[in-house]
């Protein structure tokens, strides 16, 4: 946080000629914020990164809004921001894609919606699987596990509704996959 803090109080930076970096910088320092269970911090930091950037369609930084929300359980909130950037994602970009469907998701699960769960679940499986099929005979075996291990994330997400659902022999098989 301090080297974060010291680089953007530069002289170089404070002119405001670089906003890519400083909307970085400030990107990160939100980031920690978060992870440090800070969410007010965390978001004061994502609304200047996004004010600082040269884009205006900021589709990963709509997903932090969306944690943000997420950590203060204002759940509208969230699933609104996580909306908002999958709008946003192309089609390639399956890692966006998938973090925005898992998180809509998962805000379905805190509001008891389990079949909307469901649906965000498996979508987001279906395009991992999908991106996987469609990249396999030209990968190398580096980027395969990297491929494989985003399989992962929505089958033990589906996993996990499955047992909240009561659906104990659902997520036994979940399971049972990964």
């Amino acid at each position: 946080i301090k080297f974060a803090m010291k680089v953007l109080q530069r002289d170089k930076y404070a002119t405001g000629l670089y906003p890519k970096v400083e909307s970085s910088f400030y990107n990160h320092l939100g980031e920690i914020y978060i992870r440090m269970n800070l969410p007010s911090q965390a978001l004061s930091y994502f609304i200047e990164a996004k004010r600082m950037g040269p884009d205006k369609k900021t589709p990963w930084l709509d997903v932090q809004f969306g944690n943000v929300y997420y950590q203060q359980r204002e759940w509208i909130k969230s699933k609104e921001a996580y909306e908002k950037a999958l709008e946003i994602f192309t089609s390639s970009n399956i890692d966006g894609k998938t973090t925005c469907l898992s998180n809509l998701g998962r805000v379905e699960m805190q509001l008891n919606n389990y079949e909307s769960a469901l649906y965000y679940f498996e979508s987001a499986l279906e395009v991992q699987i999908k991106n996987y099929e469609e990249n396999i005979q030209n990968i190398e075996p580096q980027r395969e596990l990297s491929i494989l291990a985003g399989l992962l994330n929505p089958r033990f997400l589906l996993a996990n509704l499955y047992y909240e659902w009561g659906m104990l022999d659902l997520a036994m098989k979940q399971i049972a996959i990964i």
